[in-house]
């Protein structure tokens, strides 16, 4: 709530102030002025012609309404995020393939790189979603969608 002495601002009439109290607080050396009173007991300010009440912004209407510096900061914090998780992925795919091994998300032609060329390819469907399906020697299946291996499956052979 703001308190304006000024004589543009709009005068209340003499009803309306009197269902508006307000109190004149001071806190750490700071005057402010509220609704509720700043310690039990307190009375409230009489309002006369020298001052106006103006009444505070709606918080219905600032609802939908961010600070465009919070959602900037949220944008900024969630690309970094996500660089910071691609930045992990391509690490573990880089660590996988010098040790050998196949993992999920790694492409299809790094997959080939390790293993050599496949022994069978097939086309697939999941989740209205055309994929590859890559074996080797029948005991290593790789499934690729996007160029991206989402499913690995090997048996092993004793």
């Amino acid at each position: 709530m703001k308190l304006s002495s000024s004589p543009s601002a709009p005068k209340l009439p003499p009803a309306a102030k009197a269902d508006n109290s307000i109190y004149r607080c001071v806190q750490n050396g700071v005057q402010t002025w509220q609704q509720q009173p700043c310690h039990q007991g307190d009375a409230p300010v009489t309002l006369d012609d020298s001052l106006t009440v103006v009444p505070a912004r709606d918080s219905d209407a600032s609802v939908g309404e961010e600070d465009p510096t919070a959602q900037r900061l949220e944008r900024e914090k969630q690309r970094a995020l996500a660089a910071r998780e691609e930045s992990q992925r391509q690490y573990r795919i880089r660590s996988a393939i010098d040790d050998g091994y196949l993992v999920q998300g790694m492409s299809e032609s790094q997959a080939v790189s390790l293993l050599g060329n496949p022994s069978d390819v097939s086309e697939t469907i999941a989740d209205n979603t055309s994929c590859r399906l890559l074996s080797w020697w029948e005991d290593v299946r790789v499934q690729f969608c996007n160029d991206e291996a989402v499913s690995i499956t090997a048996t092993r052979l004793d």
